[in-house]
């Protein structure tokens, strides 16, 4: 058993599906046939670049809910990586 775990941001525009969908296909007949993939889903937290307020969204960028200002830099959310792999015998 293979287990692989992925984060995804919210902002990545990566959709769980469509990575399992392609695995499923250049996986087939190597080792990694039969491993499992888990998505870490990590969230979108922006900062304001004008009072420095951290603040997260939910769907797309919004801006800063303190001023309003649309100067915003991406802390997190935009990840896609593989975090870990397990395989076992």
């Amino acid at each position: 058993m293979t287990d692989i775990h992925i984060n995804v941001g919210l902002l990545s525009s990566i959709i769980d599906d469509s990575v399992q969908f392609y695995w499923e296909m250049i996986a087939k007949d190597t080792l990694c046939e039969n491993a499992t993939l888990h998505f870490n889903h990590i969230p979108a937290e922006l900062s304001c670049e004008n009072c420095h307020t951290t603040f997260n969204i939910q769907r797309e960028l919004i801006p800063c809910p303190s001023g309003g200002a649309s100067r915003v830099k991406i802390l997190s959310g935009n990840e896609f990586r593989v975090e870990s792999i397990e395989i076992t015998k």
